[in-house]
């Protein structure tokens, strides 16, 4: 059985609904482009409350969430077409400190104290807080010698500022947009050179699969459109040429070449984190000069089961200049596959990254996962290391006498493939 296959039969045991349902429904991430499935279906009253989510009663509105098959990206497309009208009547009214009663002055207090220690050594920098809400952070942070704040929210504070910042702050924000890429380049438009932004944002628990929407951060009425994992979080930030450093719940984003200021403020925060996804070239990617010595690599674009892919016909196939340039840097590779030419072909595979092997971990019948810190400087080439490729026609007689190994996905996901 495919490996994509295995993938839909665990979903749909789950949602109680056909492998052919879930493939018509499936939409491409919003981040990554990959293949995300329908996830849940929450009232939209449900808010996020860890004790009581449902305590304003139901609105008999359903708003469905997907999940990333990839990146692990939640989002829900219910938000998407509203006009910010819309959002103050619906969402961020007078009834809002109802559903989040943090919001106006207990959070932006406790913040500003965590950072205020942090930043002590620092206190002249030139911060934005982008989504300042009620602006409760830098009065906060007045009070403890930073003077040299700027406010800027859509709604409370929609001037938008002058000018550059060596430091912006982003706190219970990019949750709240329904588009995460513009809303962190529109923030990157307002870094000055080597600048960081420091933002928070929880992180899906470990068994985020198994409790699904019941995650008391998964809650419309808030206007939390999109839940991330850190992978999705590093998928954000390379689309727009900036790197996660990774914390719990505090995290940073930064340039490759932030300033030194940038850096000690960032690692303060949390550690450079990358997350590498491996996919097939496109037809227009395929002979490339960057990519032209893997024209031999690939066979050429099928379909099929709803997919886009492409076999594997080498055993080396290589990747170049798609790992940060940072160090040292957390990097997590995800390799997923629609099919293998034999039962544990993905099993024997290997990862090189400059010579230095690695071997995939246990993770599931979709994708291998290989985990390392790289440390030193690197040509960022990186290789997948596989055993020998075979025909159909050698292992069962077929017709097929073409070498293959895995089948790769095509990314973006196509929906319309779907009904191939």
């Amino acid at each position: 059985m495919p490996a994509w296959r295995w993938e839909l039969n665990a979903v749909t045991r789950n949602l109680g609904i056909s492998e052919t349902t879930i493939l018509r429904q499936g939409q491409p991430c919003k981040l990554c482009g990959g293949f995300s499935v329908p996830f849940d279906s929450l009232d939209f009253f449900k808010f996020c409350s860890p004790t009581d989510p449902f305590a304003f009663g139901f609105s008999g509105i359903p708003v469905e969430y997907r999940r990333c098959r990839d990146c692990g990206f939640i989002f829900t497309d219910f938000f998407d077409d509203w006009s910010s009208e819309e959002f103050a009547t619906y969402v961020y009214n007078s009834d809002y400190p109802r559903v989040d009663s943090e919001y106006a002055d207990i959070r932006p207090g406790n913040v500003a104290t965590l950072m205020a220690e942090r930043l002590a050594a620092w206190r002249d920098i030139d911060i934005l807080d982008y989504g300042s809400g009620s602006g409760a952070f830098a009065e906060r942070m007045g009070e403890r010698g930073f003077f040299n704040i700027t406010n800027y929210d859509p709604f409370a504070s929609p001037v938008r500022p002058e000018g550059k910042f060596s430091l912006i702050t982003c706190f219970e924000v990019i949750e709240h947009t329904v588009s995460p890429h513009a809303c962190l380049q529109d923030m990157a438009s307002f870094l000055a050179p080597g600048g960081c932004i420091v933002f928070s944002q929880p992180l899906q628990p470990d068994n985020i699969e198994a409790i699904r929407g019941a995650w008391w951060y998964i809650g419309p009425r808030n206007g939390h459109a999109s839940v991330f994992t850190a992978d999705a979080l590093s998928c954000l930030a390379d689309g727009c040429g900036l790197v996660l450093h990774r914390g719990d719940w505090l995290h940073g984003f930064a340039a490759p070449d932030a300033s030194e200021t940038s850096r000690r403020i960032l690692a303060l925060f949390g550690a450079p984190y990358g997350w590498l996804r491996l996919d097939a070239p496109t037809e227009a990617f395929v002979g490339t000069p960057q990519r032209g010595r893997q024209l031999d690599s690939w066979h050429e674009v099928e379909r099929g089961g709803g997919f886009n892919y492409r076999w594997t016909r080498t055993r080396h196939i290589e990747w170049d200049s798609i790992v940060p340039e940072v160090r040292p840097l957390q990097l997590r590779i995800s390799v997923p596959f629609v099919n293998q030419i034999e039962p544990d072909f993905a099993d024997r595979c290997r990862i090189e990254i400059d010579r230095q092997p690695l071997t995939p971990r246990p993770h599931g019948d979709h994708e291998l996962i290989f985990e390392t810190t790289l440390a030193g400087a690197a040509k960022n080439r990186v290789v997948l290391r596989t055993p020998e490729p075979v025909s159909p026609h050698k292992l069962h007689g077929a017709q097929d006498d073409r070498l293959l190994g895995l089948a790769l996905p095509v990314y973006p996901w196509e929906p319309a493939a779907a009904n191939s």
